[in-house]
């Protein structure tokens, strides 16, 4: 069975997922039909244990989000957040000046199924989630290989439409983002990362070495646009 732990939908025994909140009903209906019976079905001995488990919502910014928290010595609480509202979260975070220690999970609609990015601290969000373009997340994307000096346009193209961009499947159950990595000398991949700190890693070292590397004036001038967009995230 299918269980929601730490903003990512992870395989598990059913005596683990039973240390961890449900959402409400209607929420795990999104995710899965049969998800909300599978959490709440416990044996007598477990039915004390079951009924400290909490169903709760959070309050962030005058706006509510589901909420897990399992109420444990870890501190599990994840708010699960619109991919869309990440703009709101940035904004509202920096007018605050200081945010609830609380983890968020985004999410992303498709087709009717929810599906959730990994947990990340609210403050981290803020700080690093402006670099996200929110506006065409891309439900496939299949890994891009390019050697730098032989298809610098392709690769130019591809940085400028591409870099940074929220990427899901709904088969594999996988939010990420897309970011450089290299792959061998002289070429470099687009692909899919888990979380925006391994993104954001990734791509500044790829972007850092083709400034010293490519020739081509047009791809020079876009790695030097993304790394001051790197490097101009506020510290939070």
């Amino acid at each position: 069975p299918k269980f929601i732990l730490a903003g990512e939908i992870v395989q598990t025994s059913r005596m683990f997922a039973r240390s961890v909140s449900p959402l409400k009903k209607e929420y795990l209906d999104k995710i899965n039909p049969t998800l909300y019976s599978q959490l709440t079905r416990t044996n007598k001995e477990e039915k004390k244990k079951g009924n400290e488990t909490k169903e709760l919502e959070v309050k962030l910014f005058n706006k509510i989000y589901p909420y897990l928290y399992n109420g444990g010595k870890v501190d599990t609480r994840v708010a699960i957040v619109p991919l869309s509202d990440l703009p709101f979260l940035i904004t509202e975070g920096y007018k605050k000046g200081k945010v609830k220690a609380i983890k968020i999970a985004l999410s992303v609609t498709y087709k009717g199924n929810t599906i959730l990015g990994q947990a990340i601290k609210l403050k981290d969000l803020i700080q690093e989630g402006s670099i996200i373009v929110i506006n065409s997340p891309l439900s496939y994307f299949d890994q891009k290989v390019f050697n730098y000096t032989t298809q610098a346009s392709v690769l130019n193209a591809y940085l400028n439409e591409n870099l940074f961009r929220p990427i899901f499947n709904k088969k594999e159950n996988f939010f990420g983002y897309l970011g450089l990595d290299f792959v061998k000398r002289g070429s470099v991949s687009l692909r899919g990362f888990t979380n925006i700190a391994q993104t954001l890693d990734s791509t500044l070292y790829c972007l850092d070495s083709l400034r010293q590397s490519v020739k081509d004036k047009e791809l020079k001038a876009t790695v030097d646009m993304f790394i001051n967009k790197i490097n101009m995230l506020e510290d939070f």
